[in-house]
């Protein structure tokens, strides 16, 4: 027999167990819920550890759910606050990456917060590459290799002293 035991008032499994032919096997492991960090917000607003922003940025996108303005706002700050605690360039996209995941804005107000973090980064003079910088790239890329794949098969089609 194969069971997940729930025991807490959420129903989360944090045991396993199996018995069969007089064998068992019990595992409990601990759980952690995010949303348990509810009541810790102030300490995970001034925690240097990035799992600290991590975990802000899914609780506030579980309060934003239906009022994209106040997520916009969030998200801003929440980027802020990496430049301000002295976060390298890279861990700044990368950590960016884990916010921008949960915290999804529609298109008129993610191009809003482009604005308004390339605005901040012109006032602060830093240099961070944007979603849409990137997304900007990656299309260019992908054109580029479309553009040189066409032209190598013109090139293949055309007779011998043509080219």
């Amino acid at each position: 027999m194969l069971r997940w035991t729930f025991e807490d008032a959420n129903n989360l499994a944090h045991r396993y167990e199996v018995n069969r032919w007089g064998f068992r096997l019990l595992f409990d492991f601990p759980l952690v819920k995010l949303v348990d960090y509810r009541a810790r917000i102030e300490e995970l607003e001034a925690s240097t550890n990035p799992f600290g922003i991590i975990v802000l940025a899914h609780l506030r996108s579980l309060e934003t759910r239906k009022d994209m303005m106040s997520r916009l706002s969030f998200e801003l700050s929440l980027v802020k606050v990496l430049y301000e605690k002295g976060y390298s360039r890279q861990d700044i996209l990368n950590l960016y990456r884990f916010i921008d995941w949960p915290m999804v804005l529609p298109e008129g107000l993610s191009l809003r917060f482009h604005e308004q973090i390339e605005a901040y980064e012109e006032e602060k003079k830093m240099a961070y590459v944007t979603t849409a910088e990137r997304i900007g790239r990656q299309r260019g890329i992908q054109e580029g290799v479309q553009q040189g794949l066409r032209q190598g098969l013109l090139l293949r089609l055309l007779p011998r002293g043509w080219s």
